[in-house]
């Protein structure tokens, strides 16, 4: 598998070269931070009604919730053929999320680092190790979601001007083994 990039992505089609369509993962994960901004303005609407640990919580479970459709749905758009592919996202999606997290958190609304490093601790009943667990996690999901659990053999033709034509091959078809 290469990481390169790929030059004309197709929607709904898997790429045939065997690279990762990263510019759209990578926009994918912006999605992803949209909706923990949403999530997070949400906490703040139910947070003064909760115990602090219950509404972090709640946000937890919610952010999960959220980001697991989209998730499938960038899959959709944006097939993950290979489980080794949805992993790498996965890490890529989970790191630049503590990255972020721990970025934002201290630098923008200095949070000290111990702060930080609390919302980790499940002991304290803190879930936010889980759902960058979940984060990474959930191109797999997705992948699995999606029906590409297994590789899904297809024909594909080369076209002047450098067109595929991919097609899947019928069921009763023989494809590539392995």
């Amino acid at each position: 598998m290469r990481l390169a990039r790929r030059r004309a992505p197709q929607v709904g089609v898997a790429p045939v070269d065997g690279t990762v369509a990263w510019d759209a993962w990578t926009m994918g994960w912006v999605g992803a931070l949209g909706l923990a901004f949403a999530n997070a303005a949400l906490h703040r609407g139910y947070g003064g009604r909760l115990p602090e640990l219950s509404a972090d919580q709640v946000a937890c479970v919610v952010l999960l919730v959220l980001i697991l459709p989209w998730t499938v749905h960038v899959e959709r758009h944006q097939p993950l053929v290979e489980l080794r592919d949805a992993v790498l996202v996965g890490l890529a999606w989970a790191g630049a999320t503590v990255a972020f997290e721990l970025g934002f958190g201290h630098w923008v609304n200095r949070v000290g680092w111990a702060d930080l490093r609390a919302a980790y601790d499940l002991r304290s009943g803190r879930l936010w190790a889980l759902d960058v667990l979940g984060i990474a996690l959930a191109p797999a999901a997705a992948r699995w979601w999606n029906g590409r659990s297994s590789r899904r053999p297809v024909l594909v033709v080369r076209l002047p001007r450098g067109w595929d034509l991919i097609v899947p091959a019928s069921a009763g078809a023989p494809g590539p083994t392995g």
